[in-house]
């Protein structure tokens, strides 16, 4: 549990800082709400 829990307050920093990295992250483990937010980048990334 801990792991998991660093790892989305990692990725959660990620945000701020590089949106397309982790809409990258979230085409492995979408969260709902933050997926809506983020749809826009989905739409344009190019690695989706």
């Amino acid at each position: 549990m801990t792991s998991t829990t660093i790892s989305i307050d990692y990725f959660a920093f990620q945000k701020r800082n590089n949106l397309e990295g982790y809409a990258s992250y979230q085409n492995l483990w979408p969260i709902p709400g933050e997926q809506i937010a983020l749809s826009p980048g989905w739409v344009q990334n190019p690695g989706c």
